[in-house]
């Protein structure tokens, strides 16, 4: 079954199509973009670092949230996740790549957006720490 916009007489898939098909190009080339040499990556499992984790909840809400906000890598799982959960089935390979582009370039921009409450979290982190380490704003 295909529903049909109001302001169109495309069918709404096939205009959604139409619509993204003014990214594939970019997400081609995006696609294509020469790599760097590396990229730094931590892991921790679960079960070798469950003490990390445990020290991880011992820090007030402001320190947790400057840390897990500054791990840019789960912030973009989050937001994968998002656009995806409800899809069950992509109709093209082509689909779930432009999906999955304008997510990562809708991620991005969020990237340099400064931290929420970081004031706050400097100050509990300066309380946490000492202000010789941490120096008040």
């Amino acid at each position: 079954m295909c529903r049909m916009s109001r302001s169109s007489a495309i069918p709404e898939p096939d205009r959604i199509s139409r619509i993204t098909d003014a990214v594939i190009d970019e997400v081609r080339e995006w696609q294509n973009r020469p790599l760097d040499k590396s990229y730094p990556m931590i892991y921790k499992s679960w079960e070798s670092h469950w003490d990390d984790l445990t020290e991880f909840y011992k820090y007030p809400e402001g320190i947790r949230r400057a840390i897990y906000t500054n791990t840019a890598i789960e912030s973009l799982n989050f937001q994968l996740r998002q656009v995806t959960k409800n899809r069950l089935i992509f109709p093209t390979d082509e689909a779930i790549l432009k999906i999955l582009y304008l997510a990562i370039q809708n991620a991005s921009e969020k990237w340099t957006m400064p931290i929420r409450d970081l004031g706050q979290a400097i100050n509990q982190f300066a309380i946490e720490f000492g202000t010789e380490r941490v120096p008040l704003l």
